[in-house]
């Protein structure tokens, strides 16, 4: 999963980065409003990606765990990666 370096995602990555966000909205069904969930998800994933995060299973495990907030706050993505790395 590549990044451009202004920013931009390839489209194997958003690829990649859409099945994340379809798993990790299964598994969170029913836990609240769906759109708003689906939305938070994804924010989720792009906060974690950005920060350089490449690895699928990772990037489920931040979506799931709340890598970032819904204002896209990235905190927490970051304190994410550093605990995911250091694993």
């Amino acid at each position: 999963m590549r990044m451009h370096s202004f920013g931009a995602f390839e489209p194997e990555a958003l690829k990649e980065m859409g099945e994340i966000l379809d798993t990790a909205f299964e598994k969170l069904q029913g836990t609240g409003e769906p759109d708003v969930v689906r939305e938070l998800i994804a924010v989720r994933i792009i906060a974690v990606a950005r920060l350089g995060e490449r690895d699928p299973a990772r990037l489920l495990e931040a979506a799931l765990q709340g890598g970032a907030n819904e204002d896209g706050n990235t905190s927490g993505a970051t304190s994410f990666c550093k605990t995911s790395r250091n694993s």
